[in-house]
This record gives C-alpha cells, structure tokens and sequence, in this order.
C-alpha cells in the first residue's frame, strides 16, 4: 500500500479553529490509499504497522508519532505554506467593518455630552460584573464564571438592582453615604448598556454567537422610538411656554434668557423653522406683511411676521427662503407675542443698547450705499456680541433644559419645531402641499421655487390652531383691545426717532440713504408694541408672579387697569357669543363667531366706559364728603387748605380727570406733589428692586387722596381702586396705618394693594422698600447707619423693624436681591444685640466698640475695607467671625 496524502497536526488545527472540520464519514477515510504517490517513485512498505494503526486517529499524539517517528524515515515530503481559508478573510473584513461602525458611533456622539457618560457607565458595568463573579466563585466552588460581555437584558437587570440601591460617589470614586443614585442616572446608565450593546450586537463576533444579546433592554424601545418621531404636543408645548412665564423671582439676565429660548421655541414650532435656521436669524430678516383674507372680507388683511433666511440645510444656492406666522389661538403659544417679549426684555430689562442704524459711508466696505451694520446682529446671538451666532451646542443645551424641566422627552431637540409645525397644520386641515410650503421642505418642479411668492395662507391659519380650509375661523379677541397711548409709546420710545433719522437720510442722500430693510424693521417694531400689551394683559392674569411683569409699563396702574378691564371684556363678550351662537348651525356660527364677539367686545367696552364713569362720579362726591368733614374737624392750617380745595373741586369741571384714575382731590400743584403737609424729598438710596416698583416716578395726574382722618397723599403712594366697595375697604386699612405709624412716614413710601392669598390672611397694603445705602457708586452704609436703619428708619422713612413687624418678610416679595441684603445685614444687627446684651453694655458701647477695634474702612485688612467685606468675615463659618468678635469685646474697657 502507497501513501498518498498525510494531513498533518498543524492542518487539522486550523481546520478546527476555522469551523471547517471534516464530516464524521470523512473522519474514518482511510489516510492512505493505493497506488503510488506522486513524489514517491515506487510502492513503500511500511513495516510494523498493522491495519488498526492506520485506522486510529482518535489519538492526535498517535498521528504525530506516526508521521514522524515511522513515515519520516522512509519518507520525505517538502512543506509548503497552508493558503488562508475564504472564512478567514471574511472575518478579518467583518472585524474592520466592526471597527469602523465604532469609530462612526463615536463620532457622530463627540461634542454631545454623553461620550464620557457613557464611558463610565460601560466601566462601572465591567468592574461590578467582574467583582460579583468572582464573590460567586468564592460562594461556590462550582460556579462558573461568565465575563460581562456581551450584555444580556439579565446582566443588566442584576447590575441596574446595584445601581439603583448604591451609594452616589465623589469624583475620585469615594461613596457619599446617605445618598442614592437618582432616577435621572438610572435612565442613562440603561441607555448607555443600551448604545452598546446595539452597536456590538451586529457585528461583533462576542455578541453574534449569543442569541441573548440580539435582544434589546427595553423592550418597548421600537415603539417608543415612533412615538419620539411625533415631537411635542400640544399641551407639552403649553407647559414649556408656560414654565419659561411662571419664573417669578429671576434675575434680569435670567429673564432675558427665558424669553429667549421662549421665542424660539415658540418661533420654530409656529414656523416649522429649523434649528440652524433659528440660530442664523438677524434682526433684519424680520419684517411684518398684511395677508389678505378674502372669505373675511374683500378688503380684510392679517398682520404676518415673515422670517427670511438665505442659508440652511434645504438652502445652499442663496436663495431667500421666507417662512411665516400668524398670530397664535393661544397667547401662550404665540410667536409674534412672543418675539415682542424677547424684543422687549432686550431693550427693556437687560437694556441692551439701541443699534446704530445709520449707514457709515466712509468704510470702503459698504461702497456708494453705506455700511449698514446693523444687518450683522443676531436676533439670538450665543454671547453679548451681538455679532455672534449662537452654538449648537448652547441651542441644544438650552432646549433640553426645557426639556426637562418639563419632563418631556422626544429624540428631535433642536429641530423639534419642524413635526410639530407639521403635525399641527395637517390636524387642523391644511393640505400637504401647504404644509410643505410651510416648512421650505422640498417640492417636485419649479413653481414653488421661481414663481410662487405668495405666503402658504392656510397652513399659517392651521399652524396657529385654526380652521386651515376656512378664513373666517381666524378670530383672535385679544386683538380688538386698545392699549392706551401712554403704554404704546413707553414700549421701544426711540422708534419714532429713528424712523425720523431714516427719513432725513433720505433727504440728504437719496437713493443711497434709504433702506427698505430698516423701515421694515421699525414698523415691525411699532406692531410689536400693540400685540405686546394685548397678550400681557391676558397672560399677567394667569402668570402675575411672573418676573417680566415687574418692569414698567406692566408695573403700573395704567397697565393694571387696562388688563383688568380688558380681561373682564374679552370673557364677557366671548360668553355672549357663545350663548348668542348656540342656536345656530355650527358651520354658520364659525363664520359668525369672530363678527359677533368683535361686536360685543365694543358694547362691552362702552359698558365699561360708562360704569367708570359712574364710578368718577361716586368718587367726586365722596371727596368733597371728606373735604368738608376736614373743614369741619380738622386743624386751623388744615381747615384753610381743605376750604380752599373744596371751592376749587366743586367749581373744577369734572372732564379735566379722565375715570379709571383714583382722583380723590384736584391739586393745582406739579404732578405728584401733595399738598398737606408739604412732601420730604425721597430718600437717594439705591434700590435693590426699582426695577420691581410699579410706582416709580411722578404721576401723570394731578389729582390727591384723602384718607378717612383727613390727611392727603399723592395719588402713587396709595393708589386706590375706582370701585367703591373695595375703595372702602382700602380706606379703612389706610386709617389703621395711619394711627399705627402716623401720616408723616406713610408719605415716604409707595404702597401696593395686595390682596389675600390665603383666609388666614387679609387684604393690605404691603409698602415697597428699598435698603439704604448712602449717595453714590458703589458705597456701602457704615454700621452706624444699618443700626439707624433697622431702629429708626432713614430719611423719614419706616424703620426696617417695623417692617418686618407690620408685615412680615411679605414686603420684600421674595426678591433675591433684598433676601441677600437681608441676610448680610442681620448678622450686623444681630451682633450689636449680643454685645449690648453684656453686663453693663448697651447699643452705645456696643457701637463705640465696633468703631474702635473694628473701624471701616481699614484698607490694610481685608475684612474691614467695606461694611460688605465685614459682614462677610462675619458669615464666614469657618472662622467664626462673630465669635471673634465677642471674644475680643471681653477685653475691651
């Protein structure tokens, strides 16, 4: 028998690790066969090996015996190089495709926050599996350890029961006891092991060969993913318009931000904008234009506000993209009200400044028409240049702070305004092609693009929660309020000036001087105003803690008038028509509604007009009541004055005050000024909440109030309410201040009509009161004058004692800036109490003290250079100022 083939030890092992072993028939093939081979020129007879040993191979060590020690003697056959099997080659391919859907997966999560997140999770997964297994091991001999990966949705449940029962750690690893893991971290730790093992789970080999971990750990986590696709809804875009309203005690950058990221929200939802749309914005894309609406009327028009954009994703040839919105159902959800806030919080509450308009005609730049630098200002720039566009990843942070403040949850972020722009017009019967038009999303031909101009009317009408397949359903109530002039022109007063700078430079340069752009802007600006006050005097009745309504005009009585008049109309004459409408067919009362509650809203109005009136009257009457009880009762000075005021009321037409103002009194003197006894002049302190005073200033009227006692106050320091039931009951409260504090302080403060928020409580006054600080930048008071303040009161003021007597901590509203004074100064207040509470101390040595050993200012130590710098050293805990300081007072003669 010839030998033929001999396959060695080192053939079989590579056909065993490349999974291509032989069949158990090939197995029992005979090595050897018949006939000579091909290098071996003639039969061999091997002997010494009987017919079982060729047969037996289950014994690998025989087979090498056999090749070497009997074969190689009689036999040699050169080696040659075994080629790379075809399986070989595809798993090194499928191992580099692995790789490079890593390498993808972690590009495409670089810069989002989680990279490093998730990183830590995996690790903390990997360490604990490690430590339970070999805890297990430990436990029982016979366990057999399994590594962490892959991961199953069993190893995640056992490592999820200890995160959710652990301590939380500090940054160097060390437990916090006493803490546990939040909810928040949970949720992300799943989604990491999630990430993972999705990006694992098709390609590599670990996972592959476990069926396991082809199972996703949320099971739900498809269907969740679809109901992600949808975006917001409705109500969850109320509650985030909401929440960004309802912050009551920001500060003035903090309001500015919320009704920033409220506008683009609000803008991207209406207008189906994408998010680096949104960010490119210029305030000279802005501009407004009157839609005609036909089924309305021939010659009835719509105000827009149209966003151009000649940039973005769908835009890379430069064309100039408009999108646009009406005015929203719901004034929380309103874009253009809310762009006027934004608007108003920039130049008003951050007091941002007021851009140049002007074209600079010598920067070689802007050739023969001017540089028009105002074209480069963001609308959301991303820092205090206005010239810088705002970051991804600010918008994004931003908007998921929204998020999850809200407890809203959906996979788009900055883009989570284009579905529900979508989803919204299409619910509300606007066809899809005017939903397209909408949202700039691409269309077949080139219609739309070249010839089409005209603004997609009914998907704007949807969009905005109307009727998109009927005009007529477009009615906004809040729309038919007119604010009086006095608020309309306190919003953006500088508009008017430039509108006139504009119109000389047109003069004197032509052509050159015009700019169609600007004049667009600036009557944007001038519509702003009106829609403005129109949803502030809705929404100040929903949200009235909220901080934007702190800042003039919203401050003030004219504004709470109107808002108070014009909520009770619009609700008066918006249940009229409905009970007017029940009997009539639904879809004529659609088109009736708007008609007939405009109408009511103008009989309402006049109502209103008429009861004021009534009012005005009422109260004419009952100031010369208390006149004369003056003239009756009163001193010698204030008998001649009241006789004098009285001959002047009765013979004063009434026309001269307008109603709706707490005109009590005609005074013939400057606006604001009282006339029994003469007014002190206001204390100079720098007020922590002026921008929160809704008094400040001198009144426009003229006219006086006189209290029940028979003392005058200027109309801002009691303004009183022109209904007469609750006209008396602030004069009796007024009296009870009055006997309580005398008339002498009352006429230093402005007081604020509060009414009672619980029953434990009642209606009050509540005075507004800034803490004293002396004239000047940047001065602080001495101890001296916080004693003086806390006990006396200065400038003729109430002592900040009686303050927190009479009222409470009620009177600092819960302003952050007055709470931190507060603070800083009761630790002053509260160590002159301990010092003067010593045997044979009182207030006077306790202050002689505190000058001597601890004089202010002393620029050689650091705690004693200002007051603030004192009462800091004496806050600080970890060297127990105040402790110091009594330590240092028992040696003190």
């Amino acid at each position: 028998m010839g030998i033929a083939r001999i396959e060695s030890p080192e053939k079989r092992r590579f056909e065993a690790l490349s999974d291509h072993t032989p069949s158990p028939i090939a197995r029992k093939r005979p090595r050897f066969e018949s006939g000579p081979g091909p290098d071996v020129p003639g039969a061999l007879t091997l002997s010494g090996l009987s017919n079982e040993t060729f047969y037996a191979f289950d014994n690998v060590n025989d087979i090498d015996n056999l090749a070497v020690d009997q074969v190689q003697t009689h036999l040699h056959v050169p080696e040659a190089p075994t080629p790379p099997s075809l399986q070989h080659q595809l798993d090194a391919l499928q191992r580099q495709s692995h790789e490079n859907r890593l390498a993808n997966q972690e590009d495409s999560v670089s810069g989002k926050g989680t990279e490093s997140a998730y990183a830590r999770h995996i690790k903390n997964y990997v360490a604990f599996w490690v430590e339970d297994q070999a805890r297990r091991r430990e436990e029982n001999p016979l366990w057999i350890a399994m590594n962490a990966h892959p991961i199953t949705v069993t190893k995640a449940a056992i490592f999820l029961e200890h995160e959710t029962t652990r301590n939380k750690r500090t940054p160097d690893g060390r437990p916090i006891v006493g803490t546990r893991v939040g909810a928040e971290s949970i949720k992300q730790c799943i989604s990491a092991l999630e990430s993972y093992r999705y990006n694992h789970c098709n390609s590599d080999p670990e996972y592959l060969s476990d069926p396991q971990s082809q199972l996703p750990l949320r099971s739900d986590s498809l269907r969740l993913r679809n109901s992600k696709l949808s975006g917001r809804l409705p109500e969850e875009l109320i509650r985030i318009s909401s929440s960004f309203l309802d912050q009551r005690h920001g500060t003035k950058p903090q309001t500015h931000l919320a009704m920033r990221d409220r506008c683009m929200i609000l803008i991207s939802a209406a207008t189906a904008f994408r998010g680096d749309n949104v960010r490119r914005l210029l305030l000279s894309d802005l501009y407004s234009r009157d839609v005609p609406m036909v089924e309305i009327g021939l010659n009835a028009k719509v105000m827009a506000l149209v966003l151009m954009s000649d940039q973005g994703k769908t835009n890379t040839t430069g064309r100039i993209d408009e999108q646009a919105a009406f005015r929203h159902r719901v004034p929380e959800l309103c874009p253009i009200g809310a762009l006027g806030f934004y608007l108003f919080s920039k130049f008003h509450v951050v007091n941002n400044s007021i851009p140049n308009f002007a074209p600079d005609y010598e920067d070689p730049r802007g050739g023969g028409i001017g540089l028009r630098s105002w074209y480069q200002i963001y609308l959301f720039p991303g820092s205090k240049d206005d010239r810088t566009e705002m970051t991804y990843e600010n918008h994004r942070k931003r908007v998921n702070t929204a998020h999850v403040l809200n407890e809203i949850s959906i996979r788009k972020v900055t883009h989570a305004g284009r579905p529900f722009a979508a989803m919204t017009a299409r619910e509300h019967c606007a066809t899809s092609d005017d939903t397209k038009a909408l949202g700039n999303w691409s269309q077949n031909g080139s219609f739309r693009k070249c010839y089409d101009t005209a603004l997609p009317t009914d998907a704007m009408l949807a969009a905005a929660s109307f009727n998109g397949r009927r005009q007529d359903s477009y009615f906004i109530p809040r729309d038919e309020l007119a604010p009086p002039q006095e608020l309309l022109t306190s919003i953006f007063p500088w508009v008017e000036d430039e509108q006139s700078s504009l119109q000389g430079r047109q003069a004197s340069h032509g052509r050159n001087g015009g700019d169609v752009t600007l004049q667009k802007f600036l009557d944007l600006l001038c519509r702003l105003r009106c829609i403005i006050l129109q949803d502030a005097a809705v929404l100040c009745h929903k949200f009235p803690s909220s901080s934007i309504f702190a800042y003039a005009p919203f401050n003030t009585p004219v504004f709470r008038t109107f808002a108070a008049t014009s909520s009770l109309i619009i609700n008066n004459a918006e249940q009229r028509a409905r009970h007017q409408l029940s009997s009539v067919p639904s879809n004529i009362a659609q088109s009736l509604h708007g008609i007939i509650t405009s109408n009511n809203i103008l009989q309402e109005q006049a109502r209103q007009e008429i009861q004021n009136h009534g009012f005005h009257v009422t109260n004419k009457l009952q100031n010369v009541e208390a006149l004369i009880r003056v003239c009756l009762t009163g001193s010698h000075a204030a008998r001649r004055q009241a006789t004098a005021l009285l001959i002047r009321q009765t013979g004063a037409q009434t026309s001269t005050s307008s109603p709706g103002t707490p005109l009590l009194v005609t005074s013939t003197s400057s606006p604001g000024t009282p006339l029994l006894p003469a007014e002190q002049p206001h204390s100079p302190a720098s007020s922590a909440c002026d921008d929160i005073n809704p008094f400040e200033g001198n009144s426009s009227d003229n006219s006086m109030v006189v209290s029940l006692t028979g003392h005058l106050y200027a109309p801002t320091t009691f303004p009183l309410s022109e209904e007469p039931s609750q006209r008396s009951k602030q004069l009796a409260a007024l009296e009870i201040l009055e006997k309580k504090y005398g008339e002498e302080r009352l006429r230093h403060h402005t007081f604020e009509w509060r009414r009672a928020r619980s029953q434990k409580q009642s209606d009050e006054w509540l005075p507004f009161y800034s803490y004293w600080k002396p004239p000047g930048k940047d001065n602080s008071p001495s101890i001296e004058e916080i004693w003086k303040e806390w006990t006396v009161g200065m400038d003729g003021q109430l002592s900040v004692r009686d303050l927190n007597t009479g009222w409470d901590a009620r009177w600092r509203r819960d302003n952050g800036a007055l709470k931190t004074e507060a603070g800083r100064r009761k630790k002053i207040i509260a160590l002159i109490d301990k010092l003067s509470a010593k045997p044979n101390w009182n207030y006077t040595v306790a202050l002689r003290f505190l000058n001597d050993k601890y004089p202010i200012p002393t620029p050689s130590v650091s705690h004693l250079r200002t007051t603030r710098a004192f009462t800091d050293y004496l806050q600080n805990t970890k060297h127990n100022g105040t402790q110091e300081v009594l330590e240092a007072s028992k040696m003190y003669i």
